[in-house]
């Protein structure tokens, strides 16, 4: 980007660019994940991702989310805000998503993953990820 405009810059001058917008991130993801977990329904999904020049042959970015997916923006008539955070760990144990939710003890859709099973989680309802694996059967 810079170089179209006649401007070098070395790895390492933006390699501490991106240190730094992380650490100032950190904080609004932080504010935004205690939203989140204060919230009385979220949902939740994993999908597995390649990390160049990682060993392993998965790893997982996981998704956490509250809110509405709708042009509006909000559910009619609520103040719960639209927020959708990922988070990357090298595994998929139970462990990660007892970690990320923190003693989170609302409920949540979600998919039938034994491991959100570790937490204190009260799911919600299953019934989209059931019409999915029906329709992947039936295709």
């Amino acid at each position: 980007m810079f170089a179209q405009y006649g401007i070098e810059l070395c790895r390492q001058t933006m390699s501490k660019w991106m240190i730094k917008s992380g650490n100032i991130f950190e904080i609004l993801y932080d504010m935004m994940r205690r939203i989140l977990l204060e919230q009385p329904v979220i949902f939740s999904d994993d999908t597995t991702v390649k990390v160049v020049g990682d060993n392993k042959a998965k790893s997982y970015m996981w998704l956490y989310g509250c809110g509405a997916d709708s042009p509006a923006g909000k559910i009619v008539d609520s103040d719960i805000p639209n927020i959708v955070l990922f988070d990357y760990n090298s595994g998929r144990g139970g462990q990660v998503i007892v970690d990320y939710l923190d003693g989170y003890d609302g409920y949540m859709h979600a998919d039938g993953y034994p491991g959100y099973h570790n937490s204190t989680i009260v799911f919600a309802s299953i019934i989209d990820f059931l019409r999915y694996s029906l329709h992947c059967i039936w295709i």
